[in-house]
This record gives C-alpha cells, structure tokens and sequence, in this order.
C-alpha cells in the first residue's frame, strides 16, 4: 500500500488527470440537472410554468422559445410521419420568432385542460370534451404516456380568452406543439 500511496504522490500529473476528471464529472451531472425543467410534469407544473407569462414585464417570446421542441421532441409524442411534418411546418415560425404565447391585457388568471394520450388516440374524456375537434384527427399518431394540455389567458371570473393547445412534459421539459392537426389538413 505505501508503494502505490508513494506513486499517486510521486506523479503529480495523476493528481492532476484525477482532479480534471473528478471536475469534469461533476460539471456533467450539474449541467445535465441545469437542463431539467424547474416545473415537474404534473398539472400543477403546467400551471406553475403559465403563471410566468402573467407576470408583469415577462418576456414572452423568450419564455415561449424555451418550449420549442426539438426534432427528438417531435419523434418522442408523435409517430415519424407527423413528428416530421410538424417539425417541417413549424421549422420557419419558430425560427422567425412567430410562435408566441401571449396573453392580452388585462388576462391574468390561465384556464387549464388536460388529456392523456390515450383519451386523445380513443377520442374520448377530456379529449372530446375540451380540446379543438382537430386532435380527433391527430390522435392516432400520439405516442402513448403523455399528458396534453389545452390553456387558456383569461380576465378574472371570464370563460373566454387567448386559448392555447398542445402543451406536453417531454424528454425532460416543457414542449409546445401548437395545433398539431394543422399538419394533417394538407394531407388527403
């Protein structure tokens, strides 16, 4: 054993390599929980993550850019034809900052609906009760073990605002997948 503790000491650069993998380690495991969304996948996370755009000053395109999905997004909730079809329609809008959540002035309450994949693919429950008749069409191509949720940005005691849709807790954050039926409309 002294052998050994004796080498380890005699080598510095062994300290050294020890040192810069141990950091290295750890920057990883930071950086990957850094990337996790603050909001947990519950429907109390969703509203939590809404209430941000209510806030006075909020920078709305910034925080509806943080829910742009990622082509791994896309493929994860949806199945490969229409996971590529959204990317493909949505690729411009998002990149020319024209997705926008936004509430308008004087909404300060969000509405919240919810529908499991399964109520989405069977068109039933809260999926034929809340969401947009479009999603009866898009149900067949949801993967299964999501939540959607269907919002909406409403003055205090109102019905009626600035509605929203396709919000879902996928790879780890909040994604957005605004009117996903849109890409089903062109198709024959």
């Amino acid at each position: 054993m002294k052998s050994a503790d004796y080498r380890f000491r005699s080598y510095p650069w062994v300290r050294f390599i020890a040192c810069v993998l141990a950091m290295i380690g750890t920057s990883a495991l930071w950086s990957q929980e850094k990337r996790a969304s603050p909001y947990p996948n519950t429907k109390e996370g969703a509203n939590a993550l809404l209430q941000e755009f209510l806030k006075p000053g909020a920078d709305l395109a910034m925080l509806t850019k943080k829910l742009q999905p990622t082509n791994e997004d896309y493929r994860s909730v949806f199945k490969e034809e229409l996971a590529k079809k959204l990317a493909e329609m949505y690729e411009q809008p998002w990149k020319e900052g024209l997705i926008v959540l936004s509430p308008k002035p004087g909404q300060s309450e969000v509405l919240l609906y919810s529908a499991t994949s399964e109520e989405l693919q069977k068109w039933e429950g809260n999926a034929k009760e809340q969401f947009p008749g479009g999603y009866e069409k898009v149900g067949p191509s949801v993967a299964d073990g999501f939540t959607f949720y269907r919002f909406k940005f409403v003055s205090p005691g109102e019905k009626i605002g600035m509605a929203f849709d396709g919000l879902v807790y996928v790879n780890g954050h909040w994604r957005i997948f605004p009117k996903p039926y849109r890409a089903l409309e062109n198709t024959k």
